[in-house]
């Protein structure tokens, strides 16, 4: 057949099939039995959509599922909200993020860093070299340990000293001439000296209760 040119709509009953290709490979056509209307390919190269702007829309046209721009951003929506948007330097993303149990957010190649829930405890896990946790905040600059909803447990201050807590009350904090306790400090033994060669022992025992010092 030769071009053929049309000035009206054409209409086609239910199943029947617009069919392209010396195979029929592509095919339009609605599926009566299942109420869909389905565009098929059954080549094995696939099949290609192509336009600077594509727009996955709802019947109405009043709501995006997915656009692309030319050369640009590809987004995702959620009831025509964007959650997900592709960029030059990544991903951005808008809302939560959520995973099942047992699965995880991994970072490296090789999923060397792995964030999970197992169910019953959250797990923070590396598998190759050190584990840093840096803050490099301009004002709030410290870093906080806590537990029991926001009790003290160990607090890193920049430029200055380490706390540690007993259930919400600090018992040791360093200086920038040593270190301070509060309340009493139970050790098995005390090395004073600038290094081990030239440490004191100090013993006190409730068998002795004499302060003793004997050298290395």
């Amino acid at each position: 057949l030769g071009a053929n040119t049309f000035t009206g709509s054409q209409s086609l009953g239910d199943n029947l099939k617009v069919q392209l290709g010396a195979g029929n490979d592509l095919q339009i056509y609605h599926d009566s039995s299942g109420n869909l209307s389905t565009i098929y390919n059954s080549h094995d190269n696939g099949l290609a959509l192509r336009s600077n702007v594509l727009m996955l829309q709802n019947s109405t046209g009043n709501h995006d599922y997915l656009t692309t721009a030319n050369e640009a951003e590809v987004s995702l929506y959620y009831d025509n909200s964007i959650k997900l948007k592709t960029r030059s330097t990544g991903v951005t993303t808008v809302g939560n993020h959520g995973v099942f149990d047992n699965s995880y957010f991994g970072c490296g190649d090789g999923a060397d860093l792995k964030l999970y829930h197992n169910g019953t405890d959250s797990i923070i896990t590396n598998a190759t070299g050190d584990l840093y946790l840096n803050n490099t905040g301009g004002n709030s600059d410290d870093i906080k340990l806590q537990v029991n909803d926001g009790e003290a447990g160990i607090q890193v201050h920049s430029n200055g000293g380490v706390d540690l807590y007993y259930d919400n009350s600090k018992k040791l904090e360093t200086t920038s001439s040593g270190a301070t306790v509060t309340g009493t400090l139970v050790a098995n033994e005390i090395g004073i000296g600038a290094a081990a060669a030239d440490y004191q022992q100090l013993h006190i025992t409730a068998a002795d209760p004499r302060i003793r010092i004997f050298s290395w």
